[in-house]
């Protein structure tokens, strides 16, 4: 399939997305069924918006699905769309491995079953279908894996009962480094600064919520990014001004002055909101080209950020959050 056949579908896509008119009428929905409604707009699976309007995660997920699956048969990049695929296969490995110690301790319950269904993505990788991997995970068969992920694994196997966080970050740790292994292969740089950006915002956000949790921060740093630990520990160590002074030059003086805003309002709300337009704008350098990559990535990470809001706004709905909390929720998107 070639690139140009691929974009001119996408810029189809694109036109479909959720715009801020959208997302105005959907706080401005009375129910949770109207808001959702709207997404018929954007070509959301017609039946469970007719049948099951009130099932938040069923609509996010099934639409996430659908899009990881378009991606990978539009993008022509092999190595690229391995990257897209990871953050979802890694995600399920972290919650299985967190699974997997619960179990091990207090045993298997219906409920913890339920639980760990409803956060694994039903997305694979080659043979990493989340079956395969929990049975490899319980097995302690790591070699299957990829290496830094297997890797990963092996060094957690030495911690006795690790946090889901310290899963979490170890994991993450795996993730980026067999990302930019494959980076190598896409040799665009838009895309390898995205992936940069991601993961600068990661540990941004991994050491404001220590902060704010007042959890000391070891080994939660993810090596990759642009922003050294040290910066981050300013960050932690209450001297903002000494952050946002370190993050002068890697483009990121918004979204650092958003997280300071947010930290001394004990509310990461505007930060997380700012960070994800910030990343989708990076995502769209170029992405009017029709002979790159460049427009498909644009397309993909624009909506997984659609799905992040689209989630806020039907759960806040579910909740009976009014229409001003869900303006000041969107703040920076709207």
């Amino acid at each position: 399939m070639s690139i140009l056949f691929s974009n001119s579908v996408i810029s189809v896509r694109q036109n479909r997305m959720l715009t801020p008119d959208r997302i105005r009428r959907m706080i401005a929905a009375n129910t949770q069924e109207d808001a959702a409604k709207i997404l018929f707009e954007c070509g959301y699976d017609d039946q469970i918006l007719t049948d099951k309007p009130e099932q938040t995660d069923l609509i996010v997920s099934t639409e996430l699905q659908r899009a990881v699956s378009e991606f990978g048969k539009l993008c022509p990049d092999a190595a690229l769309v391995y990257c897209v695929r990871a953050r979802f296969v890694y995600h399920n490995v972290a919650a299985i491995y967190n699974h997997q110690q619960v179990e091990n301790s207090q045993g298997r319950t219906r409920e913890r079953e339920a639980t760990l269904m409803e956060s694994v993505y039903d997305i694979s990788m080659g043979d990493m279908t989340p079956q395969k991997i929990r049975h490899n995970i319980s097995k302690r068969i790591y070699g299957v894996f990829p290496d830094p992920l297997s890797t990963a694994l092996t060094r957690l196997d030495t911690i006795e009962s690790p946090a889901p966080q310290v899963v979490e970050v170890e994991i993450n740790r795996a993730l980026y480094t067999d990302i930019f292994q494959h980076l190598k292969l896409v040799k665009n740089n838009v895309i390898k600064q995205y992936y940069m950006a991601e993961l600068d915002i990661l540990n941004m956000r991994n050491f404001a919520k220590a902060r704010l949790g007042g959890t000391k921060p070891h080994g939660l740093y993810v090596e990759g990014g642009k922003i050294g630990e040290g910066a981050l520990m300013s960050l932690f160590e209450k001297n903002l001004s000494g952050f946002r002074t370190a993050v002068i030059g890697f483009g990121y003086e918004q979204v650092a002055a958003s997280l300071v805003e947010s930290i001394e309002a004990s509310d990461l709300t505007v930060f997380e909101n700012l960070s994800g337009a910030f990343l989708v704008k990076i995502a769209n350098y170029d992405s009017d080209d029709l002979f790159k990559v460049n427009m498909i990535f644009a397309w993909f990470m624009q909506k997984l950020e659609e799905l992040r809001i689209v989630k806020i706004i039907l759960i806040g709905k579910k909740f009976n959050k009014t229409k001003d909390a869900l303006r000041d929720e969107l703040k920076g998107v709207i």
